[in-house]
């Protein structure tokens, strides 16, 4: 049986309960930059790695090899982090399922470019993934090897998405409450 709520009383409701304001503080990790709810980092290696493994790295930080989708994103990169050489780190993206189509993954083309003179232009017919010209900041592909070139130090750019807290003021404790005389 229905149970009727009493006459003249409203049932209350959840949302009812729940302020209609809230605040959150969106934040990165240190040694992160953030923008537009995403935060991007840049991680090196001792060693030359391939886009694969750059890619793996990333994805045990919590996130994936960072999309440069807008010029915005390209500069925020490119003014944040310090390069160890000219042919800078891998960023997201391969034509490897189909030449001259490239995606960051099989579902999702590639929505802005940045492509140096000449580029791509799949030398050797096997640069199949993007890395970035640090001096240009335009980019090149190259194999999805290790970029052998690179002295023994390859970087490349992990994006996340920022941590989300509520902000909530914390109390006052006794030796910060104001003197009342």
């Amino acid at each position: 049986p229905e149970i009727e709520p009493e006459s003249g009383v409203e049932p209350k409701t959840f949302s009812e309960d729940i302020p209609e304001t809230s605040s959150f503080v969106e934040s990165c990790d240190d040694e992160w930059v953030g923008l537009d709810g995403v935060c991007y980092g840049m991680f090196d290696r001792l060693a030359a790695i391939s886009q694969y493994e750059a890619t793996s790295d990333c994805e045990t930080q919590g996130g994936q090899l960072a999309r440069v989708t807008s010029q915005q994103i390209q500069n925020l990169i490119l003014s944040n982090f310090i390069w160890v050489s000219e042919y800078g780190p891998w960023i997201a993206g391969m034509d490897e399922a189909v030449e001259g189509e490239w995606r960051y993954d099989e579902d999702e083309l590639l929505t802005y470019t940045n492509w140096f003179l000449n580029q791509p232009d799949n030398a050797g017919g096997n640069e199949d993934c993007i890395h970035l010209y640090t001096s240009s900041g335009q980019w090149g592909d190259y194999m999805c090897e290790p970029l052998v070139w690179m002295a023994g130090v390859q970087t490349y750019v992990c994006e996340k998405p920022m941590t989300i807290a509520d902000d909530i003021p914390e109390t006052l404790s006794p030796e910060m409450e104001p003197e009342i005389e």
